[in-house]
């Protein structure tokens, strides 16, 4: 969820070898010292990223958020890993990766006395854990004027234990329009069509799509007994993300 760098429009991009770096890190003015420094960490960023590198390039105003939307969805999944490392407790091993497009895991939790996994995945359609084309994308194949792309969710949770998988999927809207989040209800009931073959070996009454909103009328039900496929959360109730 970051932006270009808020100067990529002015500045054609080079390919500066190490002799032009040394000079640029050496000049006396201050301004060619600077770029050669962000030059290297852009650099470290692409080819080996590492989380203190991105941070300091989000402090220092060169990266930003797209938009509140994204930030929304960040922090749903921050607070879904903070519910996932608590609940789990000191048996499992955490491991925490940077988020991009076409990562892997954002994270993943391995329980040390046995082969239970946990992967969370952002903004990836979880059609890598079926064993054919979704519903949406049979439909495409057919109708290639569509244009038709996997859906991806915003939080995908896969658990796998004893060669038995299930998943979570977690919609994020920052809206507190009802409208809006009846089309998103709408959408989720999409989700529970088009990927249905996630769930076909349940057995049981499980939560398989949670929406999660800004916040929701108190008279109406929350995410409580998650007893149904589809659940709504307020992201400002605890309770809420303690019941997941």
């Amino acid at each position: 969820a970051l932006r270009s760098p808020v100067w990529e429009s002015n500045i054609r991009w080079g390919s500066p070898g190490p002799v032009a770096i040394a000079r640029a890190l050496r000049s006396r003015h201050r301004q060619y010292r600077s770029m050669a420094a962000l030059y290297l960490t852009i650099r470290d960023c692409c080819l080996a990223p590492k989380g203190e590198a991105v941070a300091a390039l989000v402090a220092r105003g060169w990266f930003a958020p797209i938009s509140d939307d994204d930030l929304f969805e960040l922090s749903s999944l921050v607070r879904t890993l903070e519910r996932l490392k608590l609940a789990l407790g000191s048996e499992y091993r955490g491991l925490v990766h940077l988020i991009g497009k076409g990562r892997g895991p954002v994270a993943s939790f391995q329980c040390s006395t046995g082969g239970h996994v946990i992967n969370v995945w952002y903004d990836k359609s979880p059609t890598f854990l079926l064993s054919e084309p979704s519903a949406y994308e049979q439909l495409g194949s057919r109708y290639r004027s569509l244009n038709v792309r996997a859906a991806r969710p915003d939080i995908t949770l896969e658990s796998r234990f004893s060669g038995s998988t299930k998943c979570l999927l977690i919609e994020c809207k920052n809206s507190d329009s009802m409208d809006y989040l009846r089309e998103s209800v709408y959408k989720c009931f999409g989700y529970l069509h088009d990927f249905s073959e996630l769930w076909s070996h349940y057995t049981s009454p499980s939560p398989r799509i949670i929406l999660c909103a800004p916040t929701f009328p108190p008279e109406s039900e929350s995410a409580g007994s998650l007893q149904y496929d589809l659940s709504i959360l307020r992201q400002d109730q605890e309770a809420d993300w303690q019941d997941i």
